[in-house]
């Protein structure tokens, strides 16, 4: 929400154009514009909306349970579980999903989305995912010793 508030100070207190304040923040005007339509949308004066906390903007920005994004998430864990599959591409994967949610994530976006690293519930499943073995090393160095 800081980068929220940065949006509306500039625009209200510096009267700056979408694209400056866009640049300033570091955000698309894209975003920008979407930010100051959706606090038009509100009715609320600058006084009102600069005394919200955080969750109160949030719903005056975003009523009705709605989510700054606006493309539907996968299920990746189901995707996992199809992709064990023989003959189950990403890609195959992907189709599907853009054939359900036309205005869904770019193949590039779902593809990074998917090889996001999985977050463990406990930290017995980290350790059992990421066991290494262990090496006898000095059956190693015997093995690649040099024969004479």
């Amino acid at each position: 929400m800081r980068t929220t508030r940065e949006i509306i100070r500039l625009h209200f207190e510096h009267n700056l154009s979408q694209r400056a304040i866009a640049r300033a923040c570091v955000v698309s005007p894209t975003t920008v514009g979407d930010y100051l339509e959706r606090i038009k949308q509100s009715g609320l004066e600058l006084a009102v909306i600069a005394v919200l906390d955080d969750s109160s903007l949030k719903t005056v920005l975003y009523p009705e349970g709605q989510s700054p994004s606006r493309k539907a998430l996968p299920d990746f864990d189901h995707l996992r579980l199809k992709m064990k599959k023989k003959g189950v591409t990403l890609q195959l994967l992907w189709e599907e999903y853009r054939s359900i949610h036309h205005a869904g994530y770019s193949r590039s976006q779902f593809c990074k989305l998917y090889n996001k690293p999985v977050l463990f519930d406990t930290e017995q499943e980290q350790r059992c995912r990421f066991r290494t073995q262990t090496t006898d090393w000095r059956q190693l160095s015997s093995s690649m010793a040099p024969q004479t």
